[in-house]
Parts: structure tokens; C-alpha cells; sequence
């Protein structure tokens, strides 16, 4: 007998968040007591409304549902009647087997929780253990299209895959709506996953994608129905890639099919590019090249070729973007050798797979134009657009025999800037040796009410943040200010729109993963694309949601926005009044010092800038 699920004992390792507000911003901060090892956001909502987050830690893959309605109290049964007269009628008939019980259906509260107008998020309505027995250290979920809740194979099903410490690849099945028993599910769930071997190395990368498959049909009656696979990539030693079919419901595993590709130096990351009708991936590896492979491209085919097609005749790569090399004083090497190409910390495709943005070990980024169009006139390997951070160390602070130059602009003093050190606001902090530099990109795609693809890029280097809420006006910015500069790349620390995000509390914890909360369709109507998303970070112990305090469309009525914004308005005065008198006899909270810098932020009075009299 399974033992009784206990909700105050599955829950006890997702304790109440702490909430700290900061201006417009609201930060609640998580803390577990195991090791968040990677972490994602899945793309469809399920049934009741909620938000899917998937953590990787150190027993296996926790699943959270974020927000929508929570899930009714089980009703009791009826008694049984005791009625002498009842007569028990026993069918011990052969002709048909007994059916199997239908699954318990979990019915959810008609509306959701009601939000505190003060601190404004979503609390967790439920979450389930798959406890693997090893630590999950890389997990990947497809990209799934638009209308993916409108096709019966995904409307109601969670696909993921896993790589755990243990060597295995797993394939996961997970019901998209929230289970009542919890932990029975996620005993069937561990049992049920599908295992795949990825050489005898550590994977460094996994990815997933949903792609077509040919017309594969079963039955007469399918023969039109559609068909798709599952291509999932691990690297490790070499490049692995599975296809795992799908159709008519229900994932054939039984037919996956193994492809495995040597690799020339070792993998540091692994992603498939945007485009839906695009399965090619794009690598990076140690020698500080990124490059692109095309797993079914069809190569040394005779023609004419009638034959089977075997896997070592499937795929090839297409092309090899390198990354600069580090600087010299004398230009032409060092006294050990030839100069070395930087290390590249993290590749991702951006622009719809028509540009490659790379974050570097110095804390340099760059932009490789893989469409051509705006490398007249430097070499393809070149980046199109780059600069450095403001708090990254550059290859000139690192070289003693030149000048510290300064990595940022003078910036105004704001809340958000007042607390930063001077030396990090005006040079950059400076490079300790030993220090293993730390990065990754995490790019989200969302198309606004007119069709328009707008992207949102979250850059990590270290322990610092920096946004780059719309990728395309980015691109278009920073491509003209070149061309006006005329010298081939950004003269400046940053483009315009790439924004640092400071107080974030990671208390001396490494970032581990990134991921972005998909806008409400009132932001895509609202235009209101071009502000940071919320934002998912999961750092070794802890994982912290950065999200606005705006109240989401429909979570009130207008009649109640109305009388509650004349209720702020006419407070205001008073608390404003109250906080300055606690100020000057000092016994102003926290709170208060930031009730008066949200004031300050918001007051539109206008102000002297510089130095005038």
C-alpha cells in the first residue's frame, strides 16, 4: 500500500518566499535545502492556468505549478447502506476481460487566488518529486509552435528530457495539469521514462526540438493523419542525436533511432536554431568556435542512389564562427607562442536564426551575422556588433603594460546606481587571478498582436545580469550607430538597450540557469514589449522570480482599479507626509526609505541636470 500523501511534508522544501519590492519590481526569493543543478520554464500553460516550472536538483526533477486555480478538496464517498436485504450478484463470466478503472479526474476551484495589491505574485498550487535516484544536471524542453495546445499529442502532456549524473539520457512523459496525488505520480513517472546512453563523458549540452517526419501512417483509416518526431542532441565526447517519433498520440519510442558524430575538440554548449523548419544545431566547443551542423543533410550520395540510407551518410557541418583572439602588445604573440583565441562562456541564435550572439570569457560580446547583410565589408568571422560590460574586466585591464581605460559611461545617481561601488561604476572591477569566469544567454521569442517577432535576451557573466528586452530594435540601433561611426564596431562599453540589472541576491551563490515568464497578451496589445520580463534564476540553493508589480489583466475589476487608484491617491499625501516626519526623528523602516525612493522615481516635477547655477 502506497504511503498516505502528507501536502505539509512535500511542501516543507518550498517554503514561503521571502518578498523584498524595489521601485516597480518585486524579487521572492526560494530557498531549498537541495541543489538546484538547472532549471526551465515550459512553454504552454497547463489546464487550470498555471505556469510549469521544472528545477533539476540533486534526487531527481521537482515540477511546480505557478499560479491558475488550485485543485478542489476531495469529496468523501457515500457510506455503504447496510441493508440486510441487499443482494450481492457475483459475475464470474469469462466472455469479456474486467475494464480497466478510469483515471481519477482532478476538478479545479472556478477562480483563481485573489493577489495582495501590495506584493502581487502567484504562489505555487502544486508540485510533484520524480525522484531518479541520481542528480538531474541538464534538462532541455522543445520549442514547441504556437498552436501546440490545439494538437492532440501535446495538448495535455509535459515532454522533457533529462540527463542525470548516473550517464543516462531519459525521455519524460508529465501530465500538463497538476496531479492530486502528487507523489504516486511522480513514483510513475520515474518508472516509466524512457533511457538513452551518451557515451561514458560528462554531457556538457542538451537540446530538444519538434520537427516533421515524413508521412508515416499506420492504418488506412490514418493515412492522412500528421507526423512528427522528437530530435533530441546531447554532447559529451561526441554528438548524439535521437529521433523519437510521434503520432496518433502517443510517442513511439521502440522506433527511436541513434545517430552519434565524432567531435574535434569538447562541447561547451548546445542549442537548435529558431526556425521551425530548420533542424541544424549550433555547437561551441573549447577552441573557442561555435559552429552549425545539419543532422539531416544527406552527403556522399551517389547519383542516383537507390540503396539504404545509413546514418554515417546523414549529416554535416556547415559552417565555423571563431572567436577573437586575445590581445598582445607587441601584436604578432606571446613569449609561450602564438596568440589564443578567447574562450567562448555561451552562443545562442538570435533574429530568427539570422544572427549568432556570443558572450565571452573577458566579458566581451558580440553578434556574428550569419545572413551576410551587413558584412560588406569586414570578413565573415568578424562580428558585426560588440563591446564589453560594464562589469566584466577587459583584455586592456588585464595587460600591465597598458592604461586601465574605462568601461562605462558616467551614470546619473539613481536608486539603482547609488548603491554601486564607485571603481565598479566608472573602470570595472579588477581581474582576479584563478577565477574561472561564469556565463550564459537565455533568449525568449514572443510574436506581438500584429504577427511581429519580438525577442528578449537575458545576458549572466559572473554574478551580474543584463537585459536586452527587444532584440530587433537592439540589431537595428547598434548596426547604425556602426555605420555612422564608420570604425566596424561599438566604440562604447554597451549598445543602446542593453541594460545592467543590479540587486539581484544571490548571497556569494553561483547562477546555475536563466529562464523568461512569457508576456500576458495584455502586454502584447498594451505595447509594453520592450520592458524586461519577469524573470526565473536559479542560483546553487535558491531560486529568485523578478517580476513587475503590476497587477495582471483580469485579476480585478475596473470598478475596484477605480476606487482603489482614488484610494492610493488620496493617501499618498499622508503617507508621504508621515514617512518624511519618521525620517527627520529617525525612525523610518525600510519600507518607508522605499515608499520615498518609489516617490522620487515617480515624481514628474521637472529637474536641473549638471552642473548649472
Amino acid at each position: 500500500m502506497a504511503p498516505r500523501y502528507d501536502r505539509d511534508e512535500a511542501s516543507s522544501s518550498l517554503s514561503k518566499p521571502k518578498v523584498t519590492k524595489r521601485e516597480r519590481k518585486i524579487q521572492l526569493t526560494y530557498d531549498l535545502p537541495h541543489r538546484i543543478r538547472c532549471a526551465a520554464i515550459y512553454p504552454v500553460s497547463a489546464p487550470n492556468g498555471s505556469t510549469v516550472i521544472l528545477y533539476g536538483h540533486d534526487r531527481g526533477l521537482r515540477v511546480l505549478w505557478r499560479g491558475g486555480r488550485r485543485i478542489k478538496a476531495a469529496s468523501r464517498p457515500p457510506p455503504p447502506a447496510n441493508n440486510a436485504n441487499d443482494v450481492i450478484m457475483i459475475d464470474d463470466s469469462d466472455d469479456e476481460p474486467a475494464a480497466p478503472p478510469p483515471a481519477p479526474t482532478v476538478e479545479f476551484e472556478n477562480d483563481e487566488e485573489e493577489l495582495d495589491e501590495e506584493t502581487p505574485y502567484q504562489s505555487i498550487v502544486q508540485e510533484m518529486d520524480i525522484v531518479l535516484g541520481s542528480p538531474v544536471l541538464h534538462l532541455a524542453i522543445p520549442s514547441l509552435p504556437p498552436d501546440a495546445k490545439q494538437r492532440l499529442e501535446l495538448k495535455d502532456t509535459i515532454v522533457v528530457t533529462i540527463y542525470t549524473s548516473n550517464g543516462e539520457v531519459s525521455l519524460l512523459k508529465i501530465p500538463l495539469a497538476p496531479p492530486r496525488d502528487s507523489q504516486e505520480s511522480g513514483r510513475t513517472l520515474a518508472d516509466r521514462r524512457f533511457r538513452m546512453q551518451a557515451g561514458k563523458t560528462l554531457v556538457r549540452g542538451l537540446a530538444m526540438k519538434l520537427v516533421p517526419h515524413g508521412s508515416e501512417t499506420t492504418s488506412s483509416s490514418n493515412r492522412n493523419a500528421p507526423s512528427e518526431e522528437l530530435l533530441i542532441a546531447a554532447v559529451s565526447d561526441a554528438l548524439f542525436l535521437w529521433r523519437v517519433p510521434i503520432q496518433y498520440e502517443r510517442f513511439k519510442l521502440s522506433r527511436a533511432t541513434q545517430q552519434t558524430v565524432p567531435l574535434l575538440h569538447r562541447a561547451v554548449s548546445l542549442s537548435f536554431l529558431p526556425s521551425a523548419s530548420s533542424v541544424k544545431l549550433l555547437l561551441t566547443d573549447v577552441s573557442g568556435t561555435a559552429r552549425i551542423y545539419d543532422p539531416l543533410a544527406l552527403v556522399n550520395l551517389p547519383e542516383g542512389f537507390t540503396g539504404a540510407i545509413l546514418p554515417s551518410d546523414i549529416g554535416t557541418w556547415v559552417f565555423a564562427y571563431h572567436a577573437p583572439y586575445h590581445s598582445s602588445p607587441s601584436g604578432s604573440g606571446t613569449a609561450i607562442g602564438p596568440l589564443a583565441r578567447k574562450k567562448l562562456l555561451a552562443t545562442a541564435c538570435v533574429l530568427e536564426g539570422r544572427a549568432i550572439f556570443a558572450l565571452l570569457e573577458d566579458g566581451q560580446w558580440g553578434m556574428w551575422d550569419s545572413s551576410g547583410a551587413t558584412q560588406s565589408t569586414k570578413k565573415i568571422n568578424d562580428f558585426a556588433v560588440d563591446g564589453y560590460l560594464t562589469t566584466a574586466p577587459t583584455a586592456e585591464s588585464q595587460n600591465t603594460l597598458q592604461p586601465r581605460k574605462a568601461l562605462s559611461k558616467l551614470n546619473p545617481m539613481t536608486p539603482n546606481t547609488r548603491k554601486l561601488k564607485s571603481e565598479a561604476l566608472f573602470t570595472g572591477p579588477t581581474a582576479t587571478p584563478g577565477n574561472v569566469a561564469r556565463g550564459g544567454i537565455s533568449v525568449s521569442s514572443t510574436n506581438t498582436a500584429n504577427g511581429q517577432a519580438v525577442e528578449s535576451v537575458v545576458l549572466w557573466f559572473n554574478g551580474d545580469l543584463y537585459t536586452i528586452p527587444n532584440m530587433q530594435q537592439f540589431w537595428q540601433r547598434s548596426t547604425n550607430a556602426t555605420n555612422a561611426a564608420g570604425t566596424g564596431t561599438l566604440g562604447n562599453s554597451h549598445a543602446p538597450g542593453l541594460t545592467h540589472m543590479p540587486s539581484i541576491p544571490l548571497l556569494n551563490e553561483s547562477i546555475t540557469s536563466i529562464s523568461q515568464f512569457l508576456p500576458s497578451s495584455a502586454s502584447n496589445s498594451l505595447g509594453q514589449m520592450n520592458t524586461t520580463r519577469d524573470l526565473l534564476l536559479s542560483a546553487e540553493h535558491r531560486f529568485i522570480i523578478q517580476q513587475s508589480t503590476a497587477t495582471p489583466a483580469g485579476k480585478q475589476g475596473v470598478g475596484r482599479q477605480l476606487f482603489a487608484s482614488q484610494a492610493n491617491a488620496a493617501a499618498a499625501p499622508v503617507t508621504k507626509e508621515r514617512d518624511r516626519k519618521l525620517l527627520g526623528t529617525g525612525d523610518l523602516d525600510l519600507n518607508g526609505v522605499d515608499r520615498m525612493l518609489d516617490s522620487m522615481a515617480r515624481d514628474d516635477r521637472p529637474r536641473k541636470v549638471g552642473f548649472a547655477a
